[in-house]
């Protein structure tokens, strides 16, 4: 680490995603710790996956239709479909040494072989 605030940056995500303990090795900053730990706890998810219900609604010319609703609803149904997605904490800075991802670049030379990572790949081989 090369600045303060990369440092602090990489702490905050750790006190944001960690699970149930945060680890540090000097006991004297243990003051120092609980403090930036407490400081970003209302920023923590209070559950890390949210699951939705969908219920059957009926069908029609265009298919079934589901409507959101209840884990009741949904056993009561006896047809149901489930959604889950996870929620993620939102630091309040950016760890600078981690970088997005890059768009992927792909190349087709309009053949069969469709859509490669590397240009070289496409390039014919053998005798």
């Amino acid at each position: 680490m090369k600045s303060d605030e990369s440092i602090a940056a990489l702490n905050e995500l750790q006190n944001l995603k960690a699970a149930e303990n945060v680890y540090f090795s000097d006991w004297e900053k243990r003051d120092y710790v609980r403090d930036q730990f407490l400081a970003v706890k209302n920023n923590r998810p209070k559950e890390w996956s949210k699951i939705i219900h969908l219920v059957f609604d009926g069908e029609d010319e265009r298919g079934e239709r589901y409507r959101e609703g209840s884990l009741a609803e949904a056993k009561k149904a006896g047809k149901s479909l489930v959604q889950m997605s996870f929620k993620y904490p939102q630091p309040t800075k950016w760890f600078a040494p981690l970088k997005f991802r890059s768009k992927l670049k792909t190349f087709s030379n309009g053949t069969a072989v469709g859509h490669v990572r590397t240009k070289e790949w496409l390039e014919k081989r053998g005798p």
